[in-house]
């Protein structure tokens, strides 16, 4: 049957022949190249599946990749990785660190594993390129994956802080494309929402001043938090009017190819004030009642304590409070939190006629985070959040040694946050 056959049939007729079709697609035999299947790239042609360089992923760099003296093992480079093949066996695999002048070979086992290191000067450029051969002489395309590599003189605690200062320079200068290219891909609290909020920023702002203070970093295995006071002048577009204020916040990065980016905000927010609900993933609990700028739906800014509520109508402080903390169930890997709360979603859904999907937006709208610390006086870092209507925290990781924890209800709608539970020690 030609294809015009095909598509001259009834459309009954059409898609039982599809299926037909599809079944006997089904039945062939699995063949071990149907992984191989991508563009460029067939069952014979050798292709990398994984590459480290002292533990960090760059399979998918992007033509640059930066360590940090912190990051070599004895003042080393270890590149491991593995490559595969479809159909036939590799033959070599082959590494160059001046861009394919010279080359060298690397062992490797039958499953494809390889690994070799080298003491890399500091600052120095290495246009790194790699590449594997079949026993057949085909060989996987070595710009794939090419390179330039560099080991700073900085200590990676550095590295986080200049790109903290970076992103600092590209706010002020109103350089968003700049400043989002400081960003994770998976930053925690929306990125596309981050982006917009920034636009919102640089319409309502004017005048932006940040003069930022690390008090400090803290972290390891390329996940770093940092803890600054800032001073902040901006100026209304609206009115001309100027606001300032000055407060404790923190931000944390994460390790990319490229360098540290940052993933996760705490209120008070210095970037994006115009979606603090959104954003702002942790509160600095020693800005609490600390007068900072805020932005409202509409773009007029005010200034208020942090964790006050945007509308006289708002639930009083009191209705967020979280209290009664404790641990109802656990063992060696999770936690299992419950606490109380005095509101209730079905009551308050009644008593205002809601519908389901106001329903469901007062149920995402109230949230419970959970924060822990080695020690009782601090310093804490949130590790949790649920929706707080089902007064249970679940699947918490659990922590080796003894450890202290908290909550307090936040509202994501008016932006205020409740008082902190009492403190559960455990075990």
């Amino acid at each position: 049957m030609t294809n015009h056959d095909c598509l001259s049939l009834p459309l009954w007729r059409r898609g039982h022949f599809l299926g037909l079709l599809l079944v006997l697609l089904a039945t062939l035999p699995l063949v071990a190249t149907a992984q191989w299947w991508r563009f460029g790239t067939d069952a014979g042609e050798p292709v990398f599946t994984d590459l480290l360089f002292n533990q960090i992923p760059a399979l998918d760099a992007e033509r640059k990749l930066e360590l940090s003296r912190d990051d070599l093992e004895s003042g080393r480079v270890i590149v491991r990785g593995r490559a595969e093949i479809g159909e036939g066996r590799i033959g070599r695999v082959e590494a160059s660190l001046d861009a394919g002048v010279t080359w060298i070979e690397i062992p490797f086992n039958e499953r494809g594993l390889f690994a070799f290191e080298f003491a890399p000067e500091l600052d120095r450029l290495y246009p790194f390129r790699i590449r594997a051969l079949s026993t057949t002489g085909v060989s996987s395309n070595e710009l794939d994956h090419a390179l330039d590599l560099t080991v700073a003189r900085f200590s990676a605690r550095d590295m986080v802080a200049l790109a903290f200062e970076q992103l600092i320079q590209r706010y002020a200068a109103r350089d968003q494309s700049g400043f989002m290219g400081g960003v994770a891909d998976d930053f925690v609290g929306n990125a596309q929402a981050l982006d917009s909020a920034l636009s919102n920023d640089f319409r309502i702002f004017d005048a932006i001043r940040i003069q930022p203070t690390i008090r400090r970093i803290t972290g390891q295995g390329g996940r770093y938090q940092v803890n600054f006071q800032f001073e902040r002048q901006v100026r209304s577009v609206r009115s001309g009017e100027l606001f300032r204020d000055r407060a404790t916040s923190s931000m944390i990065f994460v390790r990319g190819p490229e360098g540290y980016l940052l993933h996760e905000m705490a209120a008070p927010l210095i970037f994006g004030l115009s979606d603090a609900a959104e954003l702002a993933t942790f509160a600095e609990a020693e800005s609490t009642g600390a007068e900072v700028i805020h932005v409202d739906a509409d773009g007029g800014i005010d200034k208020r304590p942090l964790g006050a509520p945007r509308q006289p109508s708002a639930p009083a402080p009191n209705g967020l409070a979280i209290t009664n903390l404790r641990v109802v169930a656990a063992d060696d890997i999770l936690l299992t939190f419950r606490f109380d709360f005095p509101r209730d979603i079905d009551e308050e859904a009644e008593r205002l006629g809601l519908n389901d999907e106001e329903y469901d937006e007062l149920f995402f709208r109230i949230e419970v985070l959970l924060e822990m610390a080695s020690e009782e006086s601090g310093p804490w870092t949130q590790i949790d959040r649920d929706q707080v209507w089902d007064k249970r925290i679940g699947n918490v990781d659990r922590a080796p040694g003894t450890r202290f924890y908290r909550a307090r209800a936040f509202d994501r709608l008016t932006g205020e946050f409740g008082p902190y539970s009492n403190v559960v020690r455990f075990p």
